[in-house]
Order: structure tokens, then sequence, then C-alpha cells
């Protein structure tokens, strides 16, 4: 009797660790650009990175570029460049976060992390991005 109740437990534990089990996501690389002054960034740097490295771990690689570095600037205008239909009134505008060759998003507010994760997924399975943070977001020209 013992050991048939310790093989249905064993049989329901490994059905219950395989159903748990978290997607793992294709490696990708992002950049985020910041100014030191900028509250905005202090928030996304606070809020949304450790949603974004919680969700996607060790599959996500950010790129930190301070804005008040010119070098960074030049990274900043280039793909600002890239950027299909790009407001050019929001040149120089922080934080901004780049999905690489994916698209860009412009500013951050509180919650948005959420979308944000949902528009990372829609962009690796090469699904629509979501409507929410079109306001602010940009894809690259092909």
């Amino acid at each position: 009797m013992f050991k048939k109740g310790f093989l249905l437990f064993l049989v329901v534990m490994i059905a219950g660790c395989s159903l748990t089990s978290k997607k793992t996501y294709s490696d990708f690389n992002v950049k985020f650009f910041y100014r030191d002054s900028c509250g905005y960034c202090e928030a996304f740097k606070e809020y949304a990175i450790p949603a974004l490295e919680k969700e996607f771990k060790e599959a996500i690689h950010i790129e930190y570029y301070n804005m008040d570095d010119e070098a960074a600037m030049t990274i900043y205008n280039d793909i600002c460049d890239q950027l299909y239909f790009f407001d050019e009134s929001y040149r120089g505008d922080a934080p901004l976060f780049v999905m690489d060759n994916e698209f860009a998003l412009l500013g951050y507010a509180s919650g948005e992390e959420k979308e944000l994760i949902r528009d990372i997924k829609h962009a690796l399975n090469n699904e629509e991005l979501g409507d929410r943070l079109s306001a602010y977001r940009w894809e690259f020209t092909l």
C-alpha cells in the first residue's frame, strides 16, 4: 500500500512540476537611455527593469546609456533616425527603452511595465504589438 501511494505521489509531483514550468525565451537585447536628473528614468530603473528581469530572466540583456554622455547621445540619435515616423519633437527626451530591431518606447508611467512585457512577448513571437503604449512607441523601419 505504501509503495502505491508513494508512486502516485511521485507521478502527481512530476506532473505538477511540468505544468508550472515557466516559458523560456530566446535571448534578446535592449538598450535603456536615461538621464541622471530624470525622475521617470529613476522610476523605470526601480520598477520596470526588475519586472523585465523577473519575467525574462537570463534571456534579456540590458545595456545602459547615460544621455549626459556624448557617445550615448550618438547612439540615441542613430536609433531615432531608424524609427518609422519618429516624432522629432521628442528627440532628446528620456527614458528611451529600445528592443533591438523591434521597437522603441519613450517615457514611463507607473504600471506600464506590464504592457511593456506583453509587447516584448509579442515582438519575440513576431506578433502585432498592443495599442496601449502606441502613442510613444515607434517601430524600426524595414
